[in-house]
């Protein structure tokens, strides 16, 4: 169990003209249309940023995330525009596409609370967390430098 309440509130990303900090310890992760969610997988629940619970609106989703271990991801639902027709009804099996959760940072890892660790301890964990998991939860891709590392996710992205 988290070592706090659920939902919790989440970072939200803006945009910057720079990146801030030192070039070797900074991250650039793209920004996609979605639903933002946090994920007690395990449990399979889902909230939105804004508290709402997710989880039935999202049944396929909050399923896959009970193969992951006991932790809080902050992620997002892909496929905007076709999210706005699931609200409040759920997953259809006629709907004809699928969701995928881009997680990209882990909050918690059983009872612990990863919030204060580094940047680059949370992906480590985060990469660790979802080797060999479902294909529909995976973790958001992320550049050392700008120019680099998107392939990976636009091929997934498309499939």
């Amino acid at each position: 169990m988290p070592p706090f309440d659920l939902p919790v509130p989440l970072a939200l990303c803006r945009s910057v003209d720079h990146v801030l900090g030192h070039p070797h310890t900074a991250a650039i992760e793209p920004k996609f249309d979605g639903w933002r969610c946090q994920v007690l997988a395990g449990a399979g629940r889902l909230w939105s940023r804004h508290g709402t619970d997710l989880s039935a609106s999202c049944a396929d989703i909050a399923e896959a995330s009970r193969a992951l271990p006991d932790c809080v991801l902050d992620s997002g639902e892909l496929a905007f525009g076709k999210l706005q027709s699931r609200s409040g009804r759920g997953p259809r099996s006629h709907e004809g596409f699928t969701v995928h959760l881009a997680a990209f940072d882990v909050l918690v890892v059983g009872d612990t609370d990863w919030r204060p660790k580094p940047y680059s301890e949370r992906r480590g964990r985060l990469l660790d967390l979802l080797e060999g998991g479902p294909p529909v939860i995976r973790p958001t891709a992320a550049s050392r430098r700008p120019w680099t590392g998107w392939a990976p996710w636009a091929a997934w992205r498309a499939s």
